[in-house]
């Protein structure tokens, strides 16, 4: 027979950070119990009072989730490679039929230059190019003819090596990424491959990112 307690369980192994938040006493329980109540109703297939919910939840224990986040942590700290680079811009442009042919002349002209930052990331709208800013010269001569909807030209990208099993744990780029809100960082832009994340930011920002990231590997 299924319990109050089983279903909330479940829940919150749904939910691998909320066990955390709740032992450490970031969110109000009571609240916590109204807004799962309905929920747990139409699972239980009964009415249940609030207190019993806050009881419940009040009764838990350290169990996967509280172990996931600390698996979390872990990996964090395994971060070694972070690198910083300044004076970037970030041009988002409307796709169109001759929007490929213009980025791949932009790629022809900088291919033999390593030192160059290049991103490329393409949607079904849009597509966004972040590089140096040294070069929005040539870029505007390129991509004269597109429609930029965005444009911001004093971007630093955070580029930060993430151990190869980050692809198998959950909540890797949400424990980054809640690091910097708490910190007031402001991200524009993110691109990803399986083992690397690259966060863009206003340049004013840098130095406290940096900070940051150092924070979540210590």
């Amino acid at each position: 027979m299924i319990t109050v307690s089983n279903i909330i369980e479940q829940i919150i192994s749904d939910t691998p950070f909320l066990e955390e938040y709740i032992a450490k006493g970031f969110i109000n329980i009571s609240s916590l119990a109204r807004d799962l109540q309905p929920e747990i109703q139409k699972k239980l297939g009964k009415p249940i009072k609030e207190a019993a919910i806050t009881m419940s939840i009040n009764r838990l224990k350290i169990s996967t989730s509280q172990l996931h986040s600390k698996k979390v942590k872990s990996i964090l700290k395994e971060i070694t490679d972070v690198s910083v680079r300044s004076s970037l811009a970030d041009y988002t442009f409307k796709n169109s039929a001759n929007l490929r042919v213009c980025i791949l002349k932009l790629m022809i002209e900088i291919e033999h230059n390593h030192e160059i930052f290049f991103t490329l990331s393409q949607g079904i709208y849009e597509s966004t190019i972040i590089i140096n800013k040294n070069l929005s010269k040539k870029v505007n001569q390129i991509f004269k003819n597109e429609n930029c909807l965005h444009l911001e030209d004093n971007i630093t990208a955070i580029n930060i090596k993430l151990p190869e099993i980050n692809t198998e744990i959950k909540g890797i780029y949400y424990m980054i990424f809640r690091h910097f809100a708490n910190n007031n960082i402001n991200i524009k832009d993110v691109v990803s491959t399986s083992n690397e994340l690259t966060i863009l930011i206003d340049s004013k920002d840098s130095e406290k990112a940096f900070s940051t990231i150092n924070k979540i590997k210590n």
